[in-house]
């Protein structure tokens, strides 16, 4: 028996960080946090002493200097060597502070542009009931967007009512179907019968990386431990309420080992994740470029090969060439192999901007470029 249910159609979303640049250009891709850290006023030096040590002693570079360039992605990724090889609590300091400088990054861009309309607004205004979205970035545009205020006030005043019927999306899910705030509604206490067939009517939002606003408790002896719960003001601090300590940021460091089973909410969002795109009937892929060493993703996107009828791709890279515009092949070929011996070239449609977008499947011909 097939997991897919096949009465009802399937549109997925995957957002890269390229979504959230189209909403304003000032936010970093993951190789320039240091540059714009610097660029907002926020000292690494003096705000983390320790992160600051560690990247002069193992790259000889001052956090500080203009004219050097620092990639998050290889310090993250030396520090997690380091980590695993002998354990020492002031590697685990420095990795704490690489997580707040990710979190003061995106919260002083997010204040800046607070209530911009963008590209992400008219997107969620487009979501049917049924799309599920699948984001990489750790920011909580989006999030502001599908009222993440308004439903976070309902989640710590622990009411049972289903306000989803004012206000029906897919980020009111993820409060009361996927977080730890969802363990405590009576709807979710009960332990549901297990199923054969994964029902894909419902539309969900998931943050296969985690976000600036999640925090976790680390300690493994207590009841709430790796349970994911979002926070209204992001970048406190935050103690849990069943042991006390403090509670950490639940964040998906950009490495190739990335411990997804470590955090119950992850686990549950990759698991859900990969349910829903493997009934997927639409994938559309806006902003993210696919690195060659994010074996997860392209793990992910290939359960999608026994449903898939239509590839969507919406990002300038799809074009190369200013004057005589050509597709760039090589990068299409990245998402497209995936695929390969499963989508016939019509039904592969490319886009350089959101707004070309019209997300309806009768007007491609009129502004989506075949591949």
């Amino acid at each position: 028996m097939t997991n897919q249910n096949l009465n009802n159609s399937k549109r997925i979303f995957i957002l890269g960080a390229g979504s959230s640049i189209s909403h304003d250009d000032s936010f970093p891709s993951i190789n320039v946090f240091f540059s714009k850290a610097k660029e907002l006023g926020i000292d690494v030096k003096k705000e983390h002493p320790e992160l600051h040590k560690y990247i002069l002693k193992n790259f000889g570079i001052d956090t500080n200097s203009a004219k050097d360039k620092i990639n998050i992605e290889i310090v993250f990724t030396s520090l997690e060597i380091d980590i695993e090889r002998t354990q020492e609590a002031s590697l685990q300091t420095i990795r704490l502070q690489i997580l707040k400088l990710i979190q003061s990054v995106l919260i002083k861009l997010i204040e800046k542009i607070r209530d911009k309309e963008s590209d992400l607004s008219q997107f969620a205004k487009r979501l049917d009931p049924k799309d599920t979205v699948i984001t990489f970035n750790w920011d909580v545009l989006l999030d502001n967007i599908l009222s993440r205020e308004k439903f976070l006030r309902w989640a710590y005043n622990y009411k049972d009512e289903d306000i989803s019927k004012d206000i029906p999306n897919i980020y009111h899910t993820f409060i009361a179907r996927l977080s730890g705030f969802g363990r405590g509604l009576i709807s979710e206490i009960a332990l549901k019968p297990p199923y054969t067939a994964w029902d894909n009517k419902n539309g969900y939002f998931l943050k296969l990386h985690g976000s600036i606003d999640w925090v976790f408790c680390n300690n493994d002896l207590c009841r709430a431990f790796g349970e994911g719960l979002p926070v209204k003001e992001i970048g406190d601090e935050y103690y849990c309420a069943s042991c006390h300590e403090m509670m950490h940021p639940l964040l998906i460091p950009p490495v190739l080992n990335k411990q997804y089973r470590k955090y119950h909410l992850i686990r549950r969002i990759w698991n859900t994740a990969f349910k829903e795109v493997e009934t997927a009937n639409e994938i559309i892929i806006w902003g993210y470029s696919l690195p060659e060493t994010d074996f997860y993703s392209a793990w992910l996107l290939r359960n999608a090969r026994q449903s898939i009828e239509r590839l969507t791709l919406i990002n300038p890279s799809v074009i190369k060439g200013e004057k005589e515009k050509k597709i760039n092949k090589a990068f299409v070929n990245h998402f497209t192999n995936i695929f390969k011996g499963k989508l016939k070239k019509d039904s592969i449609i490319l886009y350089e901007n959101f707004k070309d977008y019209p997300g309806n499947l009768n007007a491609y011909e009129k502004y989506g470029i075949k591949f």
